[in-house]
């Protein structure tokens, strides 16, 4: 069995004030209002075994591919690749460093606006300190 594929990077790191996305003790798996629990996880952790072998699993890569010096190297690494995309891309979008409200979906889930920007940057590389720090 295999978990799908991973989506809304636009919402991760913190970014994110739904749904405690912007808290670090927080689990999407809780679910809320608006990201109910799909029932196989909720099921999934209730069993020992497969919480050992996630534990297991994660530890391991904590070694390599999830480990502090690889994860901020990957981060360097595309943020230097995309350094001469950002500048063509806050020519044309230089309010999203002006700390307005961000986007909304007005009303989507029953009433009132739902704000997705947890935080506001002044620079590119706020962002990518933004991003290591979390």
């Amino acid at each position: 069995m295999f978990a799908g594929s991973v989506w809304d990077y636009n919402l991760a790191f913190g970014i994110c004030n739904f749904c405690n996305g912007n808290k670090i003790d927080s689990w999407v798996f809780d679910g809320c209002e608006t990201n109910p629990t799909p029932a196989i996880w909720k099921r999934l952790i209730q069993d020992p075994n497969f919480i050992n072998a996630v534990k297991c699993r994660y530890l391991e890569l904590r070694e390599n591919i999830l480990s502090e010096a690889y994860l901020f190297s990957f981060i360097d690494k595309y943020a230097a690749m995309l350094d001469e995309a950002k500048e063509r891309h806050f020519e044309k979008w230089e309010e999203l460093f002006e700390g307005e409200s961000g986007w909304s979906w007005g009303g989507m889930w029953g009433g009132g606006d739902l704000w997705f920007n947890a935080y506001f940057v002044t620079s590119y590389s706020e962002e990518i300190n933004i991003i290591k720090n979390w």
